[in-house]
């Protein structure tokens, strides 16, 4: 095979993106990720994840709240190695998405209880979405609790996130562009 067409052969495989991904934990300093579950959607609902999504998306209630259930049954579907037409997620063109929850343990607020406890200590949700192999970017998001807003649980989490993203493979995604 002549070199420029195994060079492109090569760079084509490498931009495509995995049919099957463990989603890794992370830790922080503040919370953890795990892998988002398809229980934690009533949890969001607990800690009022989507009150005043308007103010930090555009989006209603409504529509934020459909949008985080179709991104971590499409992460979960990725995780399982299953397609968009398998997992009932629907559309085949939808990119690949990957969705943590941020879990917290601590009593940060010093009233001598775990902060979360009511949503089994599920504070919010943080998602790669929009992953694009050929591009190599894709866009962070970022929905928490109504009451976990303004605590830097954001800033905790959003770098080790990206930093996932931006490593190589296979210790992360390679990618070149993450975005807001």
């Amino acid at each position: 095979m002549p070199e420029n067409v195994e060079s492109a052969t090569t760079d084509q495989q490498s931009r495509e993106l995995p049919g099957r991904i463990a989603i890794p934990p992370i830790k922080g300093e503040m919370v953890h990720l795990r892998p988002a579950m398809i229980e934690d959607l009533d949890r969001m609902d607990v800690i009022e994840a989507y009150l005043g999504a308007s103010n930090i998306t555009g989006k209603d209630s409504g529509a934020e709240r459909s949008a985080v259930h179709a991104w971590v049954r499409r992460s979960v579907a990725w995780s399982k190695g299953e397609s968009s037409s398998e997992s009932g997620v629907g559309d085949p063109e939808s990119r690949r998405t990957i969705a943590w929850s941020i879990v917290t343990e601590s009593d940060h607020d010093g009233d001598g209880a775990v902060d979360a406890a009511s949503s089994n200590n599920v504070i919010g949700m943080i998602f790669l979405i929009d992953i694009d192999g050929w591009a190599r970017s894709a866009r962070i998001q970022v929905v928490l609790g109504k009451d976990y807003r303004g605590r830097g649980y954001s800033r905790d989490v959003m770098p080790r996130v990206m930093t996932y993203g931006f490593a190589p493979e296979p210790a992360g995604l390679g990618m070149h562009r993450i975005w807001v």
